[in-house]
């Protein structure tokens, strides 16, 4: 007789809607293309400085969200495994299968669908595909479709591995491992140059034994609510300060005066150099980095500690977002939606309707593939895993037959 699962706690699947919400946010900004050029330093009075304010702020919850989506994975699922537990059991890659079969429907739609629109929409619309994807599409992980997807398939291999480990280690040896891996893949990225890379899936790895750890042995700033949530959105903030530092920041060799005064500088203008405000992006504001995680700690602190009865309509609603993920960040759809059909270049010049416009598309966008994802649901894979289930019990049933027979 199979235990009936219990619900999903509603307030974990509610940070999960959330986080998405400020990963399309990010993907607004990031997959729009380059702000418009200037060659000219933006004082902070000036109206293109909050506009530029207020496309660092959409953006940079994107990798905060990003941090969420594994600390919920990681508190989970970071359990000491027993001694005479299998490595990579059957469950683990009945995950991994589940999660290729997703990410080769919304590749093999989207190429088809971009197929036969190729012609329908401006040159540029619709991205470049041909028949030569199809090798793209049966092998999303190789050829990076989804970065997230293939470092999120890494973390799902390993994490037997992680839990064979949290087995045999104490909280003392458990809290100084996590100490040396925080420290070599954030603090010191952190602190050193932007171009510090880090491979995110050993930074899965990291916030995957950070979050086992959370939960086994919870420290007591782990039971807060509403400080948490003020250190959230206080903190959020500072992400963008450090990375304007980064902006400002001096060459080798300028004293401390100077080495300030070019900080401030980065905080209160903005120069036109627009190939190094995509790498402050993509690098000082990044996954790994301490504010980040901090603020994501924060906010996950949280919701941890919120207090929601089950609700179907939330736990619905999550059960979409990595299918809203697959959806909105499909190599496919992306030009299509950033620059063909939501461009935020026409509200660029008035900061306050472009930070309006910008929410009202993220849940918009979010809606699209809620029901997109609602229709693969329903539509598509719940009928093929009831006939899979069926053609499986058929082959049971004749496997109990001819045992009878012996």
């Amino acid at each position: 007789m199979q235990t009936k699962k219990p619900p999903r706690q509603s307030n974990f699947e509610l940070l999960r809607i959330l986080v998405m919400l400020m990963i399309i946010a990010n993907h607004l900004i990031v997959h729009a293309g380059s702000r418009p050029e200037t060659s000219v330093y933006i004082p902070w009075f000036a109206m293109e400085w909050w506009s530029r304010f207020v496309t660092d702020l959409l953006q940079y919850g994107g990798k905060v969200g990003v941090d969420c989506f594994i600390l919920i994975s990681g508190y989970f699922l970071a359990k000491p495994a027993p001694a005479d537990k299998r490595i990579l059991p059957k469950d683990t890659l009945t995950r991994v299968g589940k999660v290729y079969g997703q990410v080769v429907f919304y590749c093999t739609f989207f190429l088809v669908a971009s197929l036969l629109l190729k012609g329908v929409f401006r040159p540029g619309a619709i991205a470049d595909a041909n028949y030569a994807n199809v090798w793209f599409v049966l092998t999303p992980f190789t050829s990076e479709a989804y970065w997230f997807t293939t470092a999120y398939i890494i973390l799902m291999l390993i994490a037997p591995f992680l839990n064979k480990l949290i087995a045999v280690l104490s909280q003392k040896e458990y809290a100084f491992l996590l100490a040396v891996l925080l420290v070599v893949f954030s603090v010191i990225p952190s602190l050193k140059s932007p171009m510090y890379d880090v491979p995110m899936f050993l930074w899965f790895a990291v916030l995957y034994l950070l979050a086992g750890y959370l939960r086994a042995f919870p420290p007591r700033w782990f039971g807060s609510r509403w400080p948490a949530l003020a250190l959230a959105v206080l903190s959020y903030p500072c992400i963008w300060l450090y990375m304007r530092h980064w902006g400002g920041a001096s060459p080798a060799g300028h004293g401390v005066a100077e080495s300030l005064a070019d900080t401030v500088n980065g905080w209160l203008g903005f120069s036109g150099n627009m190939e190094r405000a995509e790498l402050l992006n993509h690098s000082m504001a990044a996954e790994n980095k301490v504010v980040t995680i901090f603020c994501a700690l924060c906010l996950f602190t949280f919701f941890r500690n919120l207090k929601l009865k089950p609700n179907r309509l939330i736990n619905a609603v999550a059960g979409t977002t990595f299918g809203v993920y697959l959806f909105h960040n499909n190599p496919f759809v992306r030009p299509f939606l950033w620059k063909y059909l939501f461009p935020y270049y026409p509200y660029y010049s008035q900061p306050l309707k472009l930070l309006c416009w910008g929410i009202g598309v993220t849940c918009l966008v979010f809606c699209m593939g809620m029901v997109f994802e609602f229709f693969r649901q329903y539509a598509l894979a719940r009928p093929m895993g009831v006939l899979l289930g069926r053609l499986h019990g058929r082959k049971e049933s004749k496997e109990a037959s001819a045992v009878t027979k012996c």
